[in-house]
């Protein structure tokens, strides 16, 4: 922290590993030791950015398939019952 006034213009904090810390210009910063300490590697960062939207359009897909599906199943459907003289619309 600055600390104009002191001897050497900041004062001395020690933190330990596990303990967090909070910026006095920003005090919705909040720091881990850890982080601080080993931040992560942007490669890392990228890598599992890009695994989670993998799997986000992964599922999208299943749902998009699975959609369809039940589509042409309705359709299907639709068309047996016009086949027996019934009007899908009224039912």
């Amino acid at each position: 922290m600055s600390n104009p006034e002191g001897d050497e213009g900041y004062d001395r904090v020690e933190y330990l590993r596990g303990e967090s810390f909070s910026s006095v210009q920003f005090p919705q910063l909040v720091l881990s030791v850890n982080t601080v300490l080993a931040p992560p590697v942007v490669e890392d960062l990228i890598r599992d950015e890009q695994a989670q939207l993998q799997q986000v359009q992964r599922q999208r897909d299943e749902q998009q398939e699975r959609a369809e599906r039940a589509e042409k199943r309705a359709q299907m459907f639709a068309a047996k019952l016009l086949e027996m003289g019934l009007d899908p619309d009224r039912i």
